[in-house]
């Protein structure tokens, strides 16, 4: 039932047995799906991202918009004083 391998034949064995066993990690489903998007094909979810998209859009255009109309206002101020 057991058969008596030397030490050299039951190494050759083992990385025998562990070659046949390994798995490529990079062809897993996990691996795959770690780098792959969701799709999610229901028009309210385009509907919610492209609502967001556009109030993102929107607050920073304001922000940027007040920022440059402070800053114009400040150039224009020093140079009336110089």
């Amino acid at each position: 039932m057991f058969q008596h391998f030397s030490p050299d034949t039951l190494k050759e064995r083992i990385e025998e047995i562990a070659k046949t066993l390994t798995v490529n990690k990079s062809t897993l489903s996990t691996t795959v799906r770690r780098k792959t998007c969701a799709e999610d094909p229901r028009p309210s979810s385009t509907y919610i991202g492209v609502v967001a998209i556009v109030f993102l859009g929107v607050y920073f255009g304001l922000l940027l918009l007040v920022d440059c109309t402070t800053f114009l206002g400040w150039c224009f101020r020093d140079c009336k004083l110089s």
